[in-house]
């Protein structure tokens, strides 16, 4: 496999990028990088298109990837939904402000233009890297036409079709398209605040809905964190978190450690990534902040405990129920209280 990538390096000229190699390349996760593939490809036009189709179907059509591609519609369509039905609960979005919660810097006004479109009046969307704004731009430009094309399957709330549509045509969808951020976004009550959870402007009772999914498990002091969240929220207002109780080693070494590894570190461990709470400990964390909890499920047996895993457990999660070290993910809808 390494001689197949010292020849796309060595032979530019001859290069032929065949299928075989490309679904090898893409499989092995090879470091090709984008100025090396575009050096071959642009003496070639046909191969490019190729190249170009044969990644585009996987990230738009493929089961295993089209979920996980963060630019893709399908997986603004799977976060948006989620949040959405799970808010729709306990309130109505339209006329309302909404904030993503570590929306990611990929890209970070999907779940927020989508709330927009049925009716919320204003976003933000928060987290602490800044984005490529020409990648954004595009990902937010593929995103409105998809909603544009078809918007029964988008318009989630009670909002009329005409609305949802007038919605999408207030962004300046051409210069989306060139990249133009900026320019494609400055008709719409839209922002993306890039700040730190702790330390944050945004003003106190200011957000009616808040949502974040696969975030809170990264908040190392999780209780001023959620203390943060609370003085953002208006009396009254909804969140729902998606948490991901999985050691997050697992994602990038699964053949060395698995969902529950970090229980037989010692309780003084970290990864410098993740808080390590369990459910149990979570929900402990939420009522003595003062939210009032609407809805609190685990995520469990999917994905068994490995047998014999507990008499490895270390520290406080010795003591924990069987239950609770099941459960490896958390969603919860609360209420700040009037």
């Amino acid at each position: 496999m390494r001689n197949n990538m010292m020849s796309v390096e060595t032979k530019p000229k001859n290069f032929v990028l065949t299928k075989e190699l490309f679904a090898e390349i893409v499989s092995e996760n090879l470091p090709l990088t984008a100025e090396m593939l575009t050096r071959n490809l642009e003496k070639n036009l046909s191969l490019a298109d190729k190249v170009f189709t044969e990644i585009r179907r996987k990230l738009c059509h493929s089961p295993k990837w089209k979920f996980r591609w963060r630019y893709g519609t399908n997986r603004v369509s799977q976060v948006s939904k989620e949040a959405f039905y799970n808010l729709r609960r306990y309130g109505s979005m339209i006329g309302k402000t909404y904030m993503d919660l570590g929306c990611g810097s990929h890209h970070p006004y999907g779940t927020s233009a989508v709330m927009f479109l049925n009716g919320a009046v204003k976003t933000i969307a928060f987290d602490v890297k800044e984005t490529d704004e020409q990648r954004a731009a595009e990902a937010l430009y593929d995103l409105l036409v998809d909603c544009a094309a078809d918007p029964d399957s988008w318009r989630f709330s009670s909002i009329s079709r005409q609305d949802f549509l007038n919605n999408i045509y207030r962004f300046n969808i051409p210069a989306l398209k060139e990249g133009d951020l900026k320019r494609g976004i400055a008709g719409v009550p839209m922002k993306y605040v890039v700040d730190d959870i702790y330390t944050n402007n945004i003003p106190a009772d200011s957000v009616d809905f808040m949502s974040s999914r696969s975030v809170l498990e990264h908040f190392l002091d999780f209780p001023k964190a959620l203390l943060e969240t609370k003085r953002i929220m208006s009396p009254g207002a909804i969140a729902f978190h998606s948490i991901d109780l999985v050691d997050h080693r697992y994602y990038a070494n699964p053949d060395k450690y698995h969902y529950w590894s970090f229980l037989a570190e010692n309780d003084d461990w970290s990864d410098g990534a993740c808080n390590c709470l369990r459910h149990s400990e979570i929900r402990k964390c939420v009522a003595q902040a003062g939210f009032e909890i609407l809805l609190f499920h685990g995520t469990k047996d999917l994905v068994p405990v490995p047998a014999g895993f507990r008499k490895y457990l270390k520290g406080r999660f010795k003591e924990m129920s069987d239950e609770d070290i099941r459960i490896y993910g958390t969603t919860c809808v609360i209420r700040k209280p009037v």
